[in-house]
């Protein structure tokens, strides 16, 4: 009995120490959670990874995808639009419009204001051509051609500006296509190598855009009133060189012509023609295109040889002024002789002064340039 009472007074201190010692383990896991909580695990996991996942991500996502999706973006998206001009459907038109004028430009007329040669400045060269196609000039399809000479040769065909009327092109220019072509027919092209066809220079301070939206007129065209004309040597200029050439090719089977009646046989003369002469032509109607007469003068430092062939071709549209008679003085290789300031003999040579093949044919009885022998 003593002993039973002895082992219910041990259980019952062995009890209390154990609540003992779990309230000392309660506080220790305590001091252990505050600390851990208080110290390592919120600095690491909270400051740690609120620095991490917070700023860092913040900085990564939402700086660096600032930068990416909004600097970025809109730098792409604020680039300049690309050029109004060049465009491949505007190369195309140029294609189209070149084969228009190719094998057609020099039989087309020459504006009024501006027939014959004109004296230029760059872009377009120091000596300029113009032709055209009609004369309504703001009709649909209307064409005007500017061959500049002059550019980087002083006698060498440098390009050719073209303007277009094209209906429903763009009404802000008057629905002027503008080209400007190589005399090859490749399209010339800018600093940043952007085709010149279109609108050129729409919007900019520089092209034929806002060149021509200057004109008086409105219209996108310069223009020249009576007396405005720039002078411009009247003969001896490439095209006249061009035409003179494409005209000894067709002289030179004229052995084979008839002469004109009363210039059957031999025709004494003087000069500068040579003590005599012989004459042909390529058929009897002297006011139709195209029709040619050759004389042939010798004795003008021997007096048996050839000296010159002085040749008459009329060309419509030339020069209304002359009947449009087109004058070449040929040497017998079929070059081309020239004055005493070394200007070619084609063309219109010396109108508007005292000498030369113009002043001297004005003379001729019946305005027509021709001289008859009665």
């Amino acid at each position: 009995m003593k002993f039973q009472s002895w082992m219910m007074i041990l259980l019952v201190g062995m009890l209390s120490l154990s609540v003992a010692c779990g309230d000392d383990g309660d506080s220790n896991g305590d001091n252990a959670n505050a600390q851990n909580n208080d110290t390592g695990n919120n600095d690491v996991n909270n400051a740690g990874n609120n620095d991490t996942n917070n700023a860092g991500n913040n900085d990564v996502n939402n700086d660096m995808n600032n930068d990416v999706n909004n600097d970025g973006n809109n730098d792409v998206n604020n680039d300049p639009p690309p050029p109004i001009f060049g465009t491949e459907a505007d190369i195309a038109m140029a294609m189209d419009l070149w084969m228009e004028i190719e094998d057609h430009q020099l039989d087309w007329m020459q504006p009024a204001a501006t027939a014959g040669w004109v004296e230029g400045a760059m872009p377009h060269g120091s000596f300029q051509q113009f032709y055209h196609n009609g004369t309504d000039n703001t009709a649909d399809g209307y064409i005007v051609i500017k061959r500049n000479y002059g550019m980087m040769d002083e006698e060498a065909l440098g390009a050719l500006t073209v303007m277009k009327k094209v209906e429903g092109f763009d009404s802000e220019i008057n629905d002027w296509f503008f080209a400007k072509f190589l005399p090859d027919g490749s399209l010339d092209v800018n600093g940043n190598g952007v085709a010149l066809a279109g609108r050129v220079g729409k919007g900019g301070d520089m092209g034929c855009v806002p060149c021509h939206s200057g004109a008086e007129n409105g219209n996108f065209l310069h223009t020249f009133e009576d007396g405005e004309v720039p002078s411009a040597p009247p003969f001896g200029r490439p095209m006249d060189e061009m035409l003179a050439a494409q005209l000894w090719d067709e002289i030179g089977d004229r052995a084979n012509w008839d002469a004109p009646e009363g210039r059957e046989d031999w025709v004494e003369g003087a000069m500068p023609h040579g003590s005599f002469q012989r004459y042909y032509h390529n058929g009897t109607d002297t006011g139709a295109d195209g029709y040619i007469i050759v004389k042939e003068n010798y004795g003008m430092m021997d007096e048996n040889a050839l000296g010159a062939l002085t040749v008459m071709k009329r060309m419509e549209g030339f020069d209304e002024d002359l009947n449009d008679w087109f004058f070449a003085k040929f040497l017998p290789d079929g070059s081309l002789d020239v004055n005493g300031d070394g200007v070619t003999l084609a063309g219109r040579v010396g109108k508007g002064g005292d000498m030369g093949c113009v002043p001297c044919h004005s003379g001729a009885p019946g305005g027509d340039f021709l001289f008859t022998v009665e």
